[in-house]
């Protein structure tokens, strides 16, 4: 593979088997000469099916049916998941592109403890490797 596939690749193995961490699991990649952008060949990232609302949509749902408001317990539970996700991807050095509400949504549409932190964007990973790489380098000097 290319400098920049291992790259991403040693960035988001982790990801293959994350346990109960809130994060959703990388189950294959590989890569295809068919690239429709015509760069060489793509990488193509497997992740498991997480089919229910994303937390903004949780979030009107549960204000729509208590008066405006998430119950405290409620929130504390989707705030845990979140917490205990951004911990896993942070403890081993995983970037995320962005993380918006967008980012976080159920793996089972009728069970708030499946909320999964998805929606890795990939295509800056090997710069900010590289650009982590220097400031690491930089502090040593």
């Amino acid at each position: 593979g290319s400098s920049t596939q291992d790259d991403i690749v040693l960035e988001l193995g982790p990801l293959k088997n994350p346990g109960k961490t809130g994060v959703v699991r990388l189950i294959e990649w590989f890569t295809d000469e068919r690239d429709p952008l015509g760069k060489g060949n793509m990488l193509a990232l497997v992740f498991e099916f997480c089919p229910g609302p994303h937390i903004g949509e949780l979030i009107a749902t549960e204000c729509g049916r208590h008066n405006g408001h998430m119950p405290d317990s409620t929130a504390a539970l989707l705030m845990k998941q979140i917490f205990t996700a951004v911990n896993f991807c942070h403890s081993r050095r995983i970037t995320h592109k962005r993380i918006t509400a967008r980012s976080f949504r159920l793996a089972n549409p009728e069970d708030y403890t499946t909320l999964k932190l998805v929606d890795f964007g990939v295509t800056p990973v090997a710069r900010r490797r590289q650009e982590l790489l220097k400031g690491r380098n930089r502090a040593k000097t």
